[in-house]
């Protein structure tokens, strides 16, 4: 009302990327391997609720499946895919959630598997793009913000390498 008015000024804090990271340079067909997503990558002091992580295996030039989910740091959870099918994921809890408390993190141990087919060859060379959804409010959906994603670095398949001697 005063002329000229005060201002306010507001400061709207967002979490940054998630960090995806391979936890070995190769995979052999057939072989299931992990890598590593963390959220957010950095810790920032705002609170997030009811995450969900969205892996569209589907995308990657390497072709694989889903084989499971555990955290193995920033809680107890039970994670589960939502997203219909083994290679468009959507890893999240949906007993209680996925809440991450003001500068924490939590560490997401995927495994998956390198599929037998005719686009996995020997040489092959691969990445793969996870990103997620968070809510600013718990259990509000009207609240959902998208954080941003990350890509691995490449990844190799290797084929077998089978020989038979038959001696008489």
């Amino acid at each position: 009302p005063d002329d000229p008015a005060d201002s306010t000024t507001v400061e709207i804090r967002t979490p940054g990327p998630l960090s995806k990271a391979n936890t070995r340079t190769s995979a052999t067909i057939g072989e299931r391997f992990e890598y590593l997503i963390t959220v957010p990558a950095a810790p920032i002091d705002v609170p997030l609720y009811d995450v969900k992580i969205l892996d569209d295996l589907s995308e990657s030039d390497g072709q694989m499946r889903f084989v499971g989910a555990e955290a193995v740091s920033g809680g107890n959870l039970a994670l589960t895919n939502t997203g219909g099918s083994s290679t468009d994921l959507v890893i999240e809890d949906t007993v209680t959630g996925i809440d991450i408390p003001a500068n924490e993190q939590i560490v997401i141990e995927m495994t998956v598997e390198q599929l037998n087919t005719s686009t996995n060859s020997s040489g092959l060379s691969f990445k793969n793009r996870a990103s997620y959804l968070y809510n600013r409010s718990n259990g509000d959906d009207g609240t959902q913000a998208i954080g941003e994603g990350d890509i691995t670095g490449d990844m190799n398949v290797v084929e077998p390498q089978l020989s038979a001697v038959k001696t008489v």
